[in-house]
């Protein structure tokens, strides 16, 4: 009777001893720097008043950065790009996957596929300084063509309210669309052949075909793909910061560039521990709904 009892506890616990190490980290990176960052945001800790530095102040952090305007305009921000540049992305990019599987052979799809992994393996902070130049308002290639045609006529784009969002829209959707395309165009590659085969006997259409055998087999993947760039649109913040520094005044400061600015500029990390968890709770919340979204079963 020991003998089975310490066998079944050796299956029961191994599993468990191969994920301690991976549960340290987890521990050391994730939950003790959470649990840090949520008793900073209940605490008076800016090195801008010393003398008060450690007090307990419950929430009164949190009701400051909800009275906080620069705070609301930072999400409008955010939104706004996010609102945008996350359609437009999902549609280019299942477009180009849709053509490059349809349309393309596979000899030319190897060749394709080249050019179109050169905006993905750039830096954030390379593209950033490359559309900065391009943007520019005395020398800028975009800028001298708007001008040349009566498009534009306010100096560089980037440093007017009206156009510094739009434009950095424009090199968000150029940097990540064919991240999108490559992802879903591999999972187009790996659909099964045999129920387009059957369809095909039955008299299905191409659009019967993507309704119904297409899209069910590929919305998983489409779910993480959506997850992935909602929360790096989210949490946008190398290119944004190259090419605008959130100016002209404040008109492009994201989330997460209010997030640092409150954190390492004002140096107020009580605050900035609220403002902190608010992002975190935001990303979390909008990360479940989409996931929930895209894996409930029809």
């Amino acid at each position: 009777m020991s003998k089975i009892n310490w066998a079944r506890a050796k299956r029961f616990w191994t599993p468990w001893l191969f994920l301690v190490p991976t549960l340290i980290v987890i521990l050391v990176l994730d939950l003790y720097p959470f649990f840090t960052i949520w008793d900073f945001s209940l605490r008076s800790w800016s090195f801008g008043h010393p003398e008060s530095m450690g007090e307990p102040v419950g929430l009164l952090n949190y009701f400051r950065m909800m009275h906080d305007m620069t705070f609301w305009d930072s999400i409008k921000v955010t939104l706004t790009i996010f609102g945008i540049a996350l359609p437009v992305e999902f549609f280019l990019g299942f477009f180009v996957a849709l053509v490059l599987y349809h349309k393309v052979s596979d000899r030319i799809r190897k060749i394709l596929i080249i050019p179109l992994l050169i905006p993905l393996t750039t830096a954030p902070v390379v593209v950033g300084l490359v559309f900065k130049y391009i943007f520019q308002g005395d020398f800028g290639v975009f800028t001298y063509y708007a001008n040349l045609l009566g498009f534009f006529r306010e100096g560089s784009v980037l440093g007017s309210p009206n156009t510094v969002l739009p434009a950095v829209t424009i090199v968000e959707v150029w940097h990540w669309t064919f991240f999108i395309g490559l992802i879903l165009l591999a999972g187009l590659l790996a659909l099964p052949r045999e129920p387009y085969e059957a369809a095909a006997m039955d008299g299905a259409t191409s659009w019967m075909k993507f309704k119904y055998i297409t899209f069910p087999f590929l919305k998983p993947l489409m779910g993480i793909v959506v997850i992935l760039r909602a929360m790096d649109l989210m949490r946008l913040f190398d290119e944004l910061y190259i090419l605008t520094g959130g100016g002209p005044g404040t008109s492009s400061e994201s989330l997460m560039m209010y997030t640092y600015r409150t954190n390492f500029v004002w140096w107020d990390f009580g605050f900035g521990g609220a403002v902190s968890l608010f992002f975190f709770t935001i990303i979390l919340l909008m990360s479940l709904v989409f996931f929930d979204a895209t894996s409930r079963k029809d």
